[in-house]
């Protein structure tokens, strides 16, 4: 019985903690934050993460028209010479904050690998 629980506790523990996948965003727009104090640039374990204020008016390389509500983030991240860009939402649910990430210009070079990918906003 200790095992039984044991084990149900730690995948429960594994599940809150972890980043969760979703093919649909986890929050409606009104539900959007900004926060300055996430602009800049951080060093996580090797990894960098750049994030700034999405500028819906410059032109960038994907369709800006869904992140029109100024509480739009771009993040750049990389290790090394590899590089991911995605569109980062912040929002608050009760007292905690969660970001929503979002690929964006990623290329895949091999088209069979492509039609098995999906897109999904990664909740973390």
């Amino acid at each position: 019985m200790k095992t039984h629980t044991f084990l149900v506790l730690m995948i429960i523990i594994i599940l809150v903690v972890s980043c969760i996948p979703s093919l649909y965003p986890l929050y409606r727009e009104k539900d959007l934050i900004y926060d300055s104090r996430l602009v800049g640039r951080f060093d996580i374990g090797g990894d960098t993460w750049e994030f700034e204020k999405l500028d819906w008016t410059k032109p960038n390389d994907f369709n800006t028209d869904n992140y029109k509500t100024g509480k739009t983030y771009r993040m750049l991240a990389w290790q090394d010479e590899k590089r991911a860009e995605f569109v980062v939402h912040l929002i608050k649910l009760g007292n905690n904050y969660y970001l929503d990430f979002f690929p964006v210009n990623y290329k895949i070079e091999y088209e069979f690998l492509y039609i098995h990918l999906i897109s999904v906003h990664i909740f973390g």
